[in-house]
Order: C-alpha cells, then structure tokens, then sequence
C-alpha cells in the first residue's frame, strides 16, 4: 500500500462522518435532481476525527488530486465556492455516519522535483466508494458524455476533466486505458 493510502484508510475509518462539502470553482455544473448525481469542477472535502480528505482540481498538474489539507487551510490558485442549492444539502445526510466499507483506484502521475533534479512519482485517488450505514457515496474523477435528454452517460475515470459526485446511486464507471 502507498503511504498516502495508509493516511487516507486511517482518516476514513477513525470515526463517524463530521462534515462533508461540495465545492465548485465555476459557476455552473450539472446536477441530477432525481438521480442524486453532481459533476463539479472543484472538490468535495470530508471530515472525519483524525483528518480531511479532500479530491478537489490542481491547476498546477490540470487533475484531480487527493489531499488531506483543509480546503479552508489551502491558499491555493483558486477560489473554492461551497455549494448549497438543489439536492446538495441531501449530502448532510451522511454526517454523523461511520464508513463501513471502501474501495478505491488509484492513478499516477509525474511532476518535476527541483531538488532531486528528476521526476517523481505520485500517486493520488481517481474513485472512492464509501459506504457509510446503508448509504453509498461514489466520488471520482471522470470524464463522460451527455444523452438526449440532457443526462450524463457513458463515465470513464478521468483524472483531467470533471469530478462525479453521486449519492446512493453508483453510476457505472469504465477504466480508462
């Protein structure tokens, strides 16, 4: 297991759910009323007693990365705006919950380390399913096309264009190659 998956599986299982966030740096996004499903570009954040755990865009490497750095914490490059409107507030549903059960992908990638003068390795969250009591959060990072009626279809892990956030509702996801 890589240490950040060890740092992040102990922050999951500390204890019950205490806050939980949507955040978009855009000022649309697509939204799924009947079915409980959000794509954002931003980050969700969940709080548990011994940390955060926060999927949210880095402009600096154009992903999603996994981080365990309070949003609020984070003077980043750009604006996080909570959101709040439509079925988001159903997300406060899970809080008070403890994660049951998990499973994950993970993706790497590489970034320039002055220091060492060489490229690193990283690794960093692409799907995270939660069970938490008899509820499921899917989050992950994907890329997708929209149907007819205007609906999202068709998800495949994507760490470069939008984050999928979805409510006891686990859309069918591909791995990309």
């Amino acid at each position: 297991m890589n240490p950040q998956a060890q740092i992040i599986e102990d922050i999951l299982t500390s204890g019950p759910l205490l806050e939980i966030g949507l955040y978009n740096i855009n000022t649309g996004y697509v939204e799924v009323e009947s079915e409980r499903l959000w794509i954002i570009d931003g980050a969700i954040q969940l709080s548990f007693s011994k940390g955060h755990l926060r999927i949210g865009w880095s402009g600096a490497h154009a992903l999603f990365q996994s981080s365990t750095v309070h949003i609020s914490q984070d003077s980043g490059e750009f604006e996080f705006l909570k959101l709040t409107k439509g079925n988001v507030p159903l997300l406060n549903n899970l809080l008070g919950k403890k994660v049951t059960a998990f499973d994950w992908d993970w993706y790497s990638y590489e970034t320039w380390d002055d220091q060492s003068d060489d490229f690193i390795t990283n690794q960093s969250l692409c799907r995270l399913q939660l069970q938490l009591g008899d509820d499921q959060l899917l989050i992950a990072a994907v890329d997708y096309q929209m149907n007819k009626e205007d609906e999202p279809v068709n998800f495949i892990l994507y760490p470069q264009q939008e984050l999928l956030v979805s409510l006891n509702n686990p859309a069918p996801i591909q791995r990309g190659s």
